[in-house]
């Protein structure tokens, strides 16, 4: 995946590559021993499904009270997978339109 300012720059104005490492969310809060997760705020440029399907463990099982996701357009088809998929695992979803085309989605756990 690249980063949507590459596109816009160019591989002209690169001026270094740095490897990084990743993991998912699942990995991560097991990792730490984390059980549960108040709110959860996601904004990362057009990745925010990739990076809630790395948490799904955690999701389906309710430990993630509350989620807060800002998206950017274009990415009106990746907001409409990302509520989908939200929906799919239990949440109630809200999404808040903002002026410039940006979005938040606002999911919570539905009460049992």
């Amino acid at each position: 995946m690249s980063h949507s300012l590459l596109k816009d720059l160019g591989e002209s104005f690169i001026v270094r590559v740095e490897e990084v490492y990743i993991t998912t969310l699942d990995h991560l809060l097991k990792e730490l021993g984390v059980d549960h997760v108040d709110v959860l705020k996601i904004n990362v440029e057009g990745a925010e499904l990739e990076v809630l399907k790395g948490a799904k463990e955690v999701l389906t099982s309710k430990r993630v009270f509350k989620i807060v996701i800002t998206t950017h357009p274009p990415h009106d088809e990746s907001s409409r997978a990302i509520v989908k998929y939200l929906i799919s695992l239990g949440y109630n979803v809200k999404v808040i339109k903002l002026e410039g085309g940006m979005r938040v989605i606002y999911a919570t756990i539905k009460p049992l």
